[in-house]
């Protein structure tokens, strides 16, 4: 038994890293940070009519029929005649690959590169999610030829899209220099795909949003190199601030908040950011929805009537059920924005994040079981409608108005067609089996999607039976402390048990842990070769596994260290595994605490002593 543990820890030693992300579409990944594919299921079918066009010298797909413009579904290449035209518009003409090169300081782009954050700490009492990790460089740019000095980069993503061999980035022209902007946007957002490996879901999920009457962003492609390196596509998506909110409504002077693993119940507000007017912070309309959301049925509709645009809304929950956007508002509780409307006094809804559309949809927090492919009501305001006979009804009105005239297998699959034309002559050669691949899978999603959506609309309502998520907000239930020896190299190795050895005393929910055998190993972690990881194995007195991941750079394994649970940058988790099905199950984090090192070197070989004494915190206690 010991040799398979220790193979399971050698394979999936980096969920070690990311076992609190378990919301992230495509889980953690097993292999030194690549630009992971998404999984390709049973929708996928050969593309042999797209082979011919990528990496040729036109760039273009051989197609039997027609190609509409992307804005016969809502694309930007339509401008508001009321609203008038400026020059952003050229930033995402979706006919144009912009052409990005970045050049900064290599030490700067190390370092910006391996930012990430060390887990999904959501902490009680408040409930909030931390500051982000990334922080600004100074780079110089160019977009299409046209170069700017002294620009603002940063890396984005939350988890699912953090990448260290190819970054999502943030460009601020005006970052450093007042008043500098490319084609007056201010920004960039070059969303790095590593979710989408296809390219096109983002796009086409925004267009179908706009096309039903949904503000969403703007959105193409870009071609980046940076300080020499090719580093492929991006999906250069509009930013969500001020000038987005001019361009859709009447009156910018309005809050824009954003959603992330948040929903309008007690415990769940406290991760909800306010994007704009910051240093004003006002949660009125948040703390109403929230009241109005805990009214019985006969008052409920009309309650929520005075707080949000609730014929919007349910065009919006229609369209990310239409668009599987499982990883939004309604299926995850993740991944939305919206505003608080002066104009109007009420609350409209933005879509983000729609890497993972066009997928089966899945709901993550029940074990990844596939959602009906008609509702998925994860979020209160969403359950609270559904379960409400009035609310329901418009809801699948809404949806089948709205799969019919709206999901054109031909017109989506056409404006795939072009998107491909523009970006694919620049889809890297080691991501081309990848692509195919995803491209394939979104391809037949959309007949098969289309087909699934009809029948349960046809056959009746999808009873919704899902129990209430429980909350994401942690807090302590647990202690740990002890002391291990073992060598730098010993992680990974086919016995963890023979690498090291320690001690470590536990308590769980009041409860002594009866711990009869300790291990240690510790070496690079799997995902980096500026991160170490130690793992702690350890046997309990009736046959569990548990076993300790901390994660910390590289430069902190050195004798005499102390090591901070409390920063962003060191990471501690504790995990549950069964041999039986090589099952882990996440037990808690260590949010607060010490790790240090009495005798610490990365020489290969060299010592590793140390002790720690952790806090044992997690959800839904």
């Amino acid at each position: 038994m010991k040799a398979l543990v220790s193979r399971w820890f050698h394979r999936f030693g980096t969920l070690g890293l990311c076992w609190m992300m378990v919301w992230v579409q495509s889980g953690c990944d097993t292999t030194r940070d690549s630009d992971a594919a998404a999984s390709v299921g049973q929708d996928s079918g050969p593309i042999d009519a797209y082979q011919g066009g990528l990496n040729s010298d036109q760039g273009t797909l051989e197609s039997d029929g027609g190609v509409p413009s992307a804005s016969d579904l809502g694309g930007p290449d339509l401008v508001d005649a009321s609203r008038g035209s400026d020059r952003s518009d050229e930033v995402y003409a979706r006919t144009t690959l912009l052409e990005v090169n970045i050049e900064m300081d290599p030490a700067d782009y190390n370092a910006l590169r391996f930012q990430r954050r060390a887990g999904l700490n959501i902490l009680a009492p408040e409930c909030t999610l931390p500051p982000s990790p990334y922080t600004w460089f100074s780079a110089r740019v160019s977009v299409n030829g046209e170069q700017f000095e002294n620009v603002g980069i940063r890396k984005k993503g939350f988890f699912g899209s953090v990448s260290a061999s190819k970054p999502s980035f943030k460009v601020k022209f005006d970052k450093y220099v007042d008043d500098q902007t490319y084609l007056d946007m201010k920004r960039l957002t070059l969303n790095n795909s590593r979710q989408d490996p296809a390219f096109v879901r983002q796009c086409l999920s925004y267009d179908l949003f706009r096309a039903a009457g949904i503000a969403a962003p703007r959105c193409n492609f870009a071609h980046v190199v940076l300080n020499g390196e090719d580093m492929g596509v991006y999906v250069n998506v509009e930013s969500l601030k001020k000038p987005f909110i001019r361009r859709n409504f009447d009156d910018d002077e309005g809050n824009l908040y954003e959603g992330t693993l948040s929903d309008f119940r007690v415990g769940w507000t406290g991760t909800i950011r306010q994007k704009t007017n910051e240093d004003e912070p006002n949660f009125d309309s948040i703390n109403a929805l929230t009241d109005a959301l805990q009214e019985p049925d006969d008052r409920l509709l009309d309650r929520l009537s005075e707080i949000i645009d609730l014929d919007a809304f349910i065009t919006f929950w229609a369209v990310e059920i239409m668009v599987a956007h499982w990883d939004g508002y309604s299926g995850n509780t993740n991944n939305f924005h919206f505003y608080d409307d002066p104009t109007s006094g009420l609350i409209q809804f933005i879509p983000w994040g729609t890497d993972g559309t066009f997928q089966t949809p899945i709901l993550f927090f029940e074990e990844r079981q596939p959602a009906p492919r008609t509702v998925n009501a994860a979020g209160l305001l969403c359950r609270r409608l559904y379960l409400h006979p009035e609310g329901r009804r418009r809801y699948l009105e809404r949806l089948a108005s709205l799969v019919d005239t709206h999901w054109r297998v031909d017109e989506l699959e056409a404006s795939i067609d072009e998107m491909v034309s523009v970006f694919g002559s620049a889809v890297r050669a080691n991501r081309l089996d990848a692509f195919y691949d995803n491209l394939t899978y979104v391809l037949n999603f959309l007949e098969s999607h289309g087909v699934a959506m009809r029948y349960e609309l046809e056959v009746g309502p999808i009873e919704w039976t899902v129990d209430l998520r429980g909350g994401l907000c942690q807090s302590e239930f647990g202690s740990a402390s002890g002391q291990f020896e073992t060598t730098w190299g010993s992680f990974p190795n086919d016995d963890l048990f023979e690498t090291g050895t320690g001690m470590l005393s536990m308590t769980l929910d009041e409860q002594d842990i009866n711990v009869e055998r300790v291990g240690s190993a510790m070496g690079f972690q799997p995902e980096s070769d500026r991160a170490a990881q130690l793992i702690i194995p350890m046997v309990l007195q009736d046959g569990q596994i548990y076993f300790f991941v901390m994660v910390v750079p590289l430069e902190s394994v050195r004798t005499g260290v102390e090591i901070d649970f409390g920063a962003e940058e060191n990471f501690c988790g504790v995990n549950i595994f069964n041999p039986r099905n090589n099952a882990v199950t996440p037990l808690g984090g260590c949010h607060q605490g010490i790790l240090t090192f009495d005798e610490a070197s990365t020489v290969n070989g060299a010592p590793i002593r140390g002790r720690f004494d952790v806090g044992v915190w997690g959800g839904g206690r």
